[in-house]
């Protein structure tokens, strides 16, 4: 009994430190895969500028720039891809998620956008 209950603190402290320690995990459309990381921000665009969008974050109400390239495909939240890459389609007052490359934003630069998920104005496609 003793041998089982000391393999089931390691066996929970590994899964505590993986999961703590994990990687960045983008989503995936139409939920499938993994669990995601969290947005690094989710907001509505106050701007958009040639290949930079600017998101007011929900949270902190800041402004964060962000850079979407130009082959970045856009999601909606109800799952698959839009028509538009890049900055196309996009639209000033649209609530957005969006998931730094490597989910880290190094303060000195501008973060670039590995995955941006869009909201409809539909009631039936907000978070």
């Amino acid at each position: 009994m003793y041998l089982l209950g000391k393999y089931f603190c390691i066996f929970i402290i590994s899964l505590f430190y993986s999961q703590a320690y994990a990687g960045c995990v983008l989503p995936v459309p139409d939920g499938d895969g993994p669990i995601p990381s969290h947005a690094n921000v989710k907001g509505h665009i106050v701007s958009i500028k040639n290949n930079i969008v600017t998101v007011r974050s929900n949270m902190t109400k800041n402004k964060v720039s962000v850079i979407v390239p130009e082959d970045l495909t856009l999601y909606s939240a109800l799952g698959g891809s839009s028509e538009a890459k890049g900055t196309r389609g996009l639209l000033v007052g649209q609530k957005a998620w969006v998931w730094f490359v490597g989910c880290k934003r190094d303060r000195k630069t501008i973060p670039e956008a590995a995955y941006f998920q869009i909201f409809s104005s539909a009631p039936n496609d907000q978070p």
